[in-house]
């Protein structure tokens, strides 16, 4: 070998295959030069769950070396400010992908004070990511107002699920210049985000977690914590082939509250906030839903929640419906005895809540008639868009007050105290599929729904009914009550009326017999109507007086009964008018 001449040799030492250079120069003086070993790279997160005042879950996924012998150990090193992480939490690895090396961290961090921020980092043994931070949650009856984010369906197009995430940040951040405020303006305001099923396409499809569901919400899922429900698509394997594995990887991921049933931990849970209680639940099984063992638990679960006198809300989270308009196929009828349950206990001990769900690909928002408890289809952060008349026949419920066939997600605002309340929002970003799809408009411009709820709410005054016998309808009669008068000036919401032929009692009338009919309607599901136009939003109802309301096909030398209530938009019924008496001739 020449003294100019560079040779490369390979060297084989304890199983380690390393390239040397040896380099031969003129004065024999040899120079090695080892290639450095690759770092561990962090491919998902750090991401949070399971908040309570004292704990936090901190969850990330690591990709290590081909040459470092997994698992690697890990930790979470925090403290309440970025410059002096004292602590340390060492984490729990799991395998989740043996090709690439790939494991998941899991680490619980105790022993936090409440209502405080804290600092954190995340490690393994030869890489750290940056630091970031999270507040816990504050003790009951704090006092302390707070918002959630209710968005769904994010198993495709991970451009729009970005897209929503950055307007959910851009909402709590404010117009602050500066990252650090921008980011304290977060952490004060937003508590916890819920997803409602179907966050990826095909749950046994490793790659789809970070592609369509984590990486698109980087930014807000480090800072704070997310309780997702599994949907249906969670439990879908590609192209029907038989996973390889029992359970789809959403149960690796995920460090749910762990007081669910004990046959269905992470499919079932709960957890207090402040003064809400959130329930989660798997709706992808009917058996399940109706069986003894979960609704035991849901009865147990909800009795709890009754009773503590510092709970003030109760809201429900599953991926499926238990209606829905644009899509009546996507339902699930298991859901209506847990529906049935959740306005039981509502009316029992006085307090309001609702079910945020997803499943069909649109926003939707209702109330129940004789509960406190609103009905809210989230909206889709990704997936396609259930266009009208695309799932025929469409159904217009009469629990439904608005359908949209559109993206966009929910802000739910709760004040705590005396007068507990809480605000819903929705904004909406149009539908690529078919019109006004706009991610770059204001937020304020894309506000679409609004709802207010306050305990303390005055009910209206008391109506006073009347019955009109009809001069053009043979055996008609319209029940006609006086002016809408709420001693707090809100809207008119909605009427209900009863005939009877049986004075007092109005439980087993019939149907027609029974009619709830509010100010508005949007729904566009019906293209018999000449000029039907999918990409039109309609109110059914624009322009009709919402006091009366007329009964038809009635039996002549009978004497009828009636009498109608008032609700307002805080969702407060006024009492029953006094009963009238009437007969046709």
């Amino acid at each position: 070998m020449s003294k100019a001449e560079t040779e490369k040799i390979d060297i084989s030492q304890g199983g380690d295959l390393r390239l040397f250079t040896l380099i031969v120069c003129q004065f024999t003086v040899f120079f090695i030069t080892v290639a450095p070993e690759a770092a561990s790279t962090f491919t998902v997160g750090p991401y949070l769950q399971t908040a309570t005042p004292t704990s936090i879950q901190v969850m990330w996924e690591v990709e290590v070396p081909r040459s470092i012998k997994p698992p690697q150990p890990g930790s979470v090193k925090w403290g309440l400010s970025p410059e002096n992480l004292l602590y340390q939490t060492v984490s729990t690895p799991i395998s989740v992908d043996q090709a690439s090396q790939k494991h998941i961290h899991h680490a619980s961090l105790s022993g936090l004070e409440p209502d405080s921020i804290y600092y954190y980092q995340v490690e393994v043994s030869d890489s750290s990511s940056a630091v970031y931070s999270f507040k816990t949650p504050p003790l009951p009856r704090s006092g302390e107002s707070f918002a959630f984010v209710v968005y769904t369906d994010t198993q495709s197009r991970p451009e729009i699920h970005k897209k929503m995430v950055d307007k959910i940040k851009e909402y709590f951040e404010g117009t602050a210049e500066r990252p650090a405020i921008a980011e304290k303006n977060l952490l004060h305001s937003l508590a916890f985000v819920l997803v409602s099923g179907d966050i990826v396409s095909e749950g046994y499809d490793y790659k789809q977690y970070k592609t369509l569901y984590f990486d698109p919400a980087e930014g807000l899922a480090q800072h704070i914590p997310y309780y997702p429900t599994i949907g249906n698509h969670e439990y879908y394997v590609s192209n029907g082939e038989k996973p390889d594995k029992k359970n789809p990887y959403y149960f690796d991921y995920m460090r749910l509250p762990p007081n669910g049933p004990v046959a269905f931990l992470q499919r079932f849970y709960s957890f207090n906030y402040s003064n809400i209680h959130v329930i989660g639940l798997d709706s992808n099984d009917a058996y399940t839903l109706q069986s003894r063992p979960l609704l035991d638990w849901l009865r147990r679960d909800l009795r709890q929640a009754c009773n503590n006198s510092t709970i003030d809300f109760i809201f429900l989270q599953t991926h499926h419906p238990y209606k829905s308009e644009l899509w009546p196929a996507g339902e699930q009828p298991a859901l209506g005895g847990v529906i049935k349950l959740m306005e039981k206990y509502l009316n029992r001990c006085d307090k309001a809540g609702g079910h945020f769900f997803g499943h069909t690909h649109a926003y939707s928002r209702g109330q129940s008639r004789d509960s406190n408890f609103i009905w809210v289809n989230a909206g889709t952060a990704g997936g396609w868009i259930d266009i009208w008349g695309a799932y025929p026949p469409n159904v217009d419920y009469p629990e439904f007050q608005r359908t949209f066939d559109e993206l966009g997600f929910v802000v739910v605002e709760v004040i705590p105290g005396e007068n507990p309340s809480f605000k819903l929002t929705r904004f909406s970003f149009g539908a690529p599929e078919t019109h006004n799809y706009q991610t770059d408009i204001p937020l304020h411009r894309a506000i679409q729904d609004r709802v207010t709820y306050q305990k303390n709410n005055t009910r209206p005054e008391r109506p006073i009914a009347q019955a009109v016998l009809s001069e053009s309808k043979p055996f008609s009669v319209t029940v006609m009550g006086s002016p809408f008068i709420d001693p707090e000036g809100q809207q008119h919401l909605e009427s209900h009326f009863q005939i009877t032929l049986d004075s007092g009692h109005y439980d087993n009338i019939p149907k027609e017999w029974d009619r709830w009919i509010r100010f508005e309607n949007w729904y566009n599901g019906d293209p018999n109507i000449q000029g039907w136009d999918p990409n039109k939003d309609v109110n059914t109802e624009a322009g009709s007086d919402i006091t009366q309301i007329s009964f038809n096909h009635l039996l002549p030398d009978k004497l009828y009964y009636c009498r109608i209530r008032y609700r307002d938009a805080g969702l407060k019924w006024s009492e029953w008018s006094e009963e009238r008496v009437f007969s046709i001739p």
